[in-house]
């Protein structure tokens, strides 16, 4: 996986009419592959994610995958 990740280069600078995860600058991208290409344990933090039930729904045509964990937290029916 690291090398998928780690040889992200040349992010763009977004439209100025960009909004919302669109308007990501290069800087925080770059930080967010480096995150991803430093993560020495690949297989366990996948192993932890595919822990969690996983859904598809279709919307606009397309394949939308999400989890739908409930809180443990107090008062979080």
């Amino acid at each position: 996986m690291c090398v998928l990740v780690c040889s992200a280069r040349g992010v763009p600078q977004p439209p100025a009419t960009a909004t919302g995860l669109a308007a990501r600058t290069p800087g925080y991208l770059r930080d967010l592959v480096g995150y991803w290409g430093e993560l020495t344990d690949w297989r366990a933090a996948e192993e932890r994610l595919n822990a969690y039930p996983e859904f598809i729904a279709e919307v606009e045509g397309r394949d939308i995958r999400f989890v739908h964990v409930k809180s443990r937290a107090a008062g979080n029916a």
